[in-house]
């Protein structure tokens, strides 16, 4: 059904979109920047290995260079640690741009329609929010007070 939805839906021209993706990507172009370094670094180390075996045969197999083992295995290892890191900073970084872009797109839209459907229970909601906050506060003060310790 929802298929349906979007395939009688025309789709928007470039120039009339442009200006919202702009909107969404100028305030994250940094994260955008290292996440786009991050990807080059990451590719490249993935580089090594295939690039490493051309040595591996050619001098240490053929010609018995094997003072090149120890350096060909830690460059490889090294790349492959390198490409562990970037690869976890890469899905770090993007996962939780991604859910921050999705919170802060959703929140105002729900916002602005609890304001305008239920002005006074959203009010009295944040009010108890903060009340609720406040207990817990001092529950959590009051636990640290008589808590023995222990020596």
């Amino acid at each position: 059904m929802a298929a349906d939805l979007t395939a009688k839906r025309p789709k928007p021209p470039l120039k009339k979109v442009l200006p919202e993706i702009w909107q969404l990507v100028k305030p994250r172009r940094f994260l955008l920047a290292i996440s786009f370094l991050l990807m080059v670094i990451n590719r490249a180390a993935g580089l090594v290995l295939p690039a490493s075996t051309k040595d591996l045969i050619d001098k240490v197999m053929v010609r018995h260079q094997m003072n090149l083992l120890p350096v060909i295995v830690g460059v490889v290892a090294g790349a492959t640690l390198i490409q562990g890191i970037t690869s976890y900073s890469l899905t770090q970084l993007l996962s939780k741009a991604g859910q921050r872009l999705i919170i802060d797109g959703r929140v105002p839209e729900v916002e602005i329609l609890k304001l305008r459907q239920f002005p006074q229970a959203v009010q009295a909601a944040r009010v108890e929010s903060h009340a609720l906050e406040c207990q817990y506060a001092q529950i959590m003060q009051s636990s640290q007070v008589l808590q023995p310790s222990v020596a």
